[in-house]
């Protein structure tokens, strides 16, 4: 649930940033005031070629929290960020370019 939610959420507001033209801006901040995020941050490219194969782990872990009486959005928010990621299936050498405009564009 953390782990790759949390992934999901970084790629999301990197998607966000683009779209408003802050996520080089953004980038520098996080830089200067999150310095343990860039770890974090590093894996993006990287995770979007294998991230499909967690969609449906994401609609899991919202089916657990919401037999738990929790909110299971944001981790079916997660499966969809995954999911508009699956065309990069394997693919070794993706830019974080490349994975913020397929987030912002949608499934193929």
């Amino acid at each position: 649930a953390w782990s790759k939610g949390s992934l999901a959420l970084l790629q999301t507001i990197c998607a966000v940033a683009q779209q408003e033209a802050v996520l080089e801006p953004l980038l520098a901040e996080w830089q200067r005031s999150q310095p343990d995020l860039q770890k974090k941050f590093a894996q993006l490219p990287g995770s979007a070629g294998k991230s499909w194969r967690w969609e449906g782990e994401m609609h899991e872990v919202a089916q657990l929290f919401e037999a738990s009486g929790l909110p299971g959005g944001f981790h079916r928010a997660a499966a969809e960020v995954f999911g508009r990621l699956e065309g990069f299936k394997d693919q070794p050498d993706i830019s974080l370019a490349q994975v913020v405009q397929r987030l912002n564009v949608g499934r193929d």
